[in-house]
């Protein structure tokens, strides 16, 4: 059986990999997880990729996918510092999580192929199959329609279900003043790169789920807590931010455009938190059409590598996590 050390050194032999240990180093280092809670997930992953007596995969994609069981096992749920803001305590708060129309069409509004067509909410395209977007031009002026005059609640029965692995939200007053009067802005492309979403692409259509508080009576129930390198799945996270340590607990998205310039002093994006999938009154949720991304996201790993790493050195990092997973 391929053992944790073999995995560490495949890691650490692509730069995607090398970001996935740091983030990883830090998490234990900051005691937000024990050593034998990612010992036991990285010998659950190692089994069941190599079982039938199959390799690792692909380098490139090792790291994705290990994040991923990562999130799936329950890592970010781990650790001692539970989501407890005091200025989440105004009822007036409003938190947000951007998604793309297929998330909306599958998983909010819990539609499945081969139901019956909805003419104002079109099935979206799969862009795996060479589609150029989701939707057609045709469609996009009745999807903006339904969503932005909240139309699309008539599709749900009851409440708005949430249920993946861990809910990504971030403050809507933090995302508004940073749109701040700018009206040429494109938003998709300004709500993926600001809140750090590496994994949506050119020819995504996105959509803001904004969650009122104040409406949501039972959110206090529901578990959050700040993100950690152990508890993610996307190739832009980062455990540290740039700048002076701040008193707030939320993680700090990375900005991709800030990245892709490449010239920023820091990379920092907005507060980000994570939730468990929870059920919400969808009197509570506000939808926002945002449009079409125009624009692939950045895909410089060695810059942000090198952003990352500060002054700590790989070998260094890849010997103390052998030690202590070992």
């Amino acid at each position: 059986m391929t053992t944790i050390e073999e995995l560490i050194d495949a890691l650490d032999a692509t730069q995607r990999g090398q970001i996935f240990l740091i983030n990883l180093y830090r998490t234990l280092e900051c005691d937000f997880l024990s050593a034998t809670q990612v010992k036991a997930v990285c010998e659950e992953f190692l089994r069941s990729v190599t079982a039938g007596g199959y390799s690792l995969p692909p380098t490139i994609e090792l790291a994705d996918r290990l994040g991923s069981t990562c999130v799936a096992k329950g890592l970010w749920l781990e650790g001692p510092e539970p989501i407890l803001e005091r200025h989440l305590l105004k009822r007036e708060f409003i938190l947000s999580r951007v998604t793309s129309y297929s998330g909306f069409f599958y998983s909010v509004l819990k539609r499945k192929k081969g139901m019956p067509t909805i003419t104002y909410m079109p099935e979206p395209f799969d862009l795996s199959i060479g589609t150029s977007a989701e939707i057609s031009i045709s469609d996009v002026s009745k999807v903006r329609h339904t969503l932005n005059n909240q139309k699309w609640r008539a599709l749900i029965v009851d409440n708005v279900r949430l249920d993946a692995h861990c809910i990504w939200l971030a403050p809507l007053p933090k995302l508004k003043k940073k749109i701040g009067l700018d009206t040429k802005k494109n938003l998709a492309d300004f709500h993926r790169d600001m809140i750090g979403l590496s994994h949506f692409s050119k020819g995504q259509h996105l959509i803001r789920l904004d969650l009122d508080l104040g409406q949501w009576f039972d959110w206090t129930a529901t578990l959050r807590r700040r993100p950690h390198g152990a508890g993610n799945g996307g190739r832009r996270f980062r455990l540290q931010y740039d700048g002076r340590k701040s008193s707030c607990h939320w993680g700090r998205t990375v900005d991709l455009a800030r990245v892709a310039a490449e010239n920023a002093r820091n990379l920092n994006g907005i507060p980000e938190l994570l939730m468990e999938g929870f059920s919400i009154p969808k009197g509570a949720v506000t939808a926002t059409y945002l449009g079409p991304i125009k624009n692939q996201p950045e895909n410089n790993d060695s810059y942000f590598l090198d952003r990352l790493k500060k002054n700590q050195m790989i070998p260094n990092i890849v010997a103390d996590l052998k030690n202590k997973l070992k």
